[in-house]
């Protein structure tokens, strides 16, 4: 496994635990800053940015698509750019879909992302 697959397990291993977590353990807030967050359009297009330099950053260091951790991190990338896209461009198209999320997708995104950074952990830390 190369070093950089490595680096960024033990980044987004405790990233995705630690949301994983915030979910579980505050849905109310989870909820309420999701969709307050949705209200903003300025905050809105900082998470666009956000998400699409980070995006940009896994996927020039990162563009692997053999083994299963790599894979998943390079998609990580990958959605972080449409994501970012779509939050610049096009964010009453990126408001709809989220505002589509009911809490009980927020709690099966907490399930993946407590899967995935438990494995990413795993993997990254052993």
């Amino acid at each position: 496994m190369e070093t950089t697959t490595i680096i960024l397990l033990k980044i987004l291993g405790p990233v995705f635990f630690l949301m994983a977590f915030a979910v579980f353990f505050r849905p109310l807030l989870m909820q309420k800053i999701l969709f307050e967050f949705l209200d903003e359009d300025e905050e809105l297009f900082q998470w666009g940015v956000i998400a699409f330099v980070m995006g940009i950053v896994i996927v020039q260091f990162h563009n692997i698509w053999s083994g299963l951790p790599e894979i998943i991190i390079t998609l990580t990338g990958w959605i972080a750019i449409a994501e970012g896209i779509l939050f610049i461009l096009f964010p009453t198209v990126g408001k709809r879909l989220i505002r589509a999320f009911s809490p009980s997708l927020l709690m099966i995104d907490g399930l993946v992302a407590l899967a995935i950074g438990t494995y990413f952990c795993w993997i990254g830390f052993m």
